[in-house]
């Protein structure tokens, strides 16, 4: 019988299937091709958002130890003091971590939502004024039609011919 001899064991199996899989993973890897610049994903945070994730890590850092540390003053409770001191700080913290995140793309996004805005003012502005023209030309309109409407009046008044005295 030529292949792989048969399992005797769990081990065996399972051997065999991580060596299987080694060999799938080495035929994937060996198959694809290798990545430009251009295809690379970008994983680096920027500053700001690296600023304020180690900053947020210190804090619950900060309170993990200070949690441990009211816990170990009354070690019969510790658990419970333990939870409620860390949690009574955790909640907080997150709750600036979100804030700190809305206020961060903020203030980095500042300048378009600015120009944004502006945009908008300008195109409303805009849509005013062709609003304004539009009614000034119905009333010009209007006008020049009750012109025309007192000259043909007046018109045909005037053609009219005077009446004859007599005499």
């Amino acid at each position: 019988m030529s292949g792989a001899p048969a399992p005797s064991s769990d081990d065996d199996k399972y051997a065999q299937m991580v060596k299987a899989y080694e060999e799938q993973m080495r035929a994937a890897a060996a198959s694809e091709a290798p990545m430009g610049a251009a295809q690379r994903v970008q994983t680096t945070l920027s500053m700001p958002y690296l600023v304020r994730l180690i900053i947020l890590n210190t804090l619950v850092l900060a309170e993990l130890g200070l949690a441990m540390y009211m816990a170990s003053l009354q070690p019969e409770i510790a658990s419970p003091v333990f939870f409620k001191v860390f949690f009574a700080l955790f909640v907080p913290t997150m709750i600036l971590g979100s804030h700190s995140k809305r206020w961060l793309h903020y203030l980095l996004h500042r300048e378009q939502l600015e120009q944004e805005e502006q945009q908008e003012q300008m195109e409303q502005q805009e849509q005013l004024e062709q609003q304004e023209q539009l009614e000034l030309r119905e009333q010009m309109e209007q006008q020049e039609q009750s012109e025309q409407r007192e000259q043909m009046e007046n018109g045909n008044k005037s053609s009219e011919p005077a009446p004859v005295p007599r005499v």
